[in-house]
């Protein structure tokens, strides 16, 4: 055993008997793996509708955070809200009308120890009427918010498409459309030819980012196409105009009024 162990186990053989463990099915693991996989893009694609929805909201009941400025959507369903809870109160309103006058028919006895004692109303602040008029509010907008479907630019509520599954049966023909379309543009620039509007619309959308370019009404699409902003000068100048946008009205008087002192110092330098 000590000087030739090998020939010992091929003469006596061994007290351990090895065992291979069952092998997993791969089928099944494959199959596991991908329903895994389904659920997660289900699930994200749900987290990503529910962060602009929550935004949405917020934006609908409090305003725009820190003075900036919120979307016509916001607004928009902030009316539809105060319509529908005006609606309510009125029709609260009637059936207490209705619910007094019956029950003044009724026969009154007139005592002292009957006699109830008027309460003085507590009157409430602007702000706290403010506060009051947004959590009546809140639940109205969030029905609204439930159902829009998409909100544009990929934010939407998840369907049989988004699965990866679904995807992954798609992605030639994606990777076969973005050949083709590179391909063409490569001709087109050797070929020193001018920008067809598909090609500035592909360039403008990439240049800002599709959630940008969907979430951005045709006038501000124009706009952007006009400005050529896969120039990457005219993209940064675009952005500072995005990012003033989003300032309050006071806040962007400020800032041109500053503009305007810096434009004629350096005039005035010239």
């Amino acid at each position: 055993m000590r000087e030739r162990h090998d020939e010992y186990f091929a003469k006596y053989g061994s007290p351990t008997i090895y065992k291979y463990a069952p092998k997993s099915d791969t089928l099944f693991v494959i199959m596991l793996l991908l329903l895994g996989m389904n659920a997660f893009s289900w699930f994200a694609q749900k987290q990503r509708w529910q962060q602009i929805a929550n935004r949405v909201v917020r934006d609908a009941v409090e305003g725009g955070v820190d003075g900036t400025a919120i979307s016509t959507e916001s607004i928009e369903l902030r009316k539809r809200a105060e319509e529908m809870l005006k609606e309510q109160k009125e029709a609260a309103a009637s059936s207490t009308l209705s619910n007094s006058s019956h029950n003044d028919n009724d026969v009154n006895i007139s005592s002292d120890s009957g006699k109830k004692k008027n309460k003085t109303k507590v009157k409430l602040t602007k702000k706290e009427l403010k506060e009051k008029e947004n959590e009546e509010l809140r639940p109205l907008i969030e029905n609204l918010v439930k159902d829009i479907k998409d909100f544009g630019a990929g934010f939407h509520q998840p369907t049989w498409r988004d699965l990866l599954i679904v995807r992954m049966i798609r992605w030639p023909e994606y990777v076969l459309k973005g050949f083709l379309w590179q391909s063409k543009y490569m001709i087109r620039r050797i070929q020193k030819k001018e920008f067809n509007d598909d090609e500035r619309m592909v360039l403008t959308r990439r240049a800002v980012g599709p959630v940008a370019w969907e979430a951005a009404s045709d006038e501000d699409k124009e706009e952007m196409l006009s400005r050529d902003l896969w120039v990457m000068d005219n993209l940064e100048l675009w952005l500072e105009d995005q990012e003033i946008r989003q300032f309050s009205k006071g806040q962007q008087k400020r800032l041109n009024r500053v503009r305007k002192k810096e434009s004629l110092k350096g005039s005035k330098i010239d």
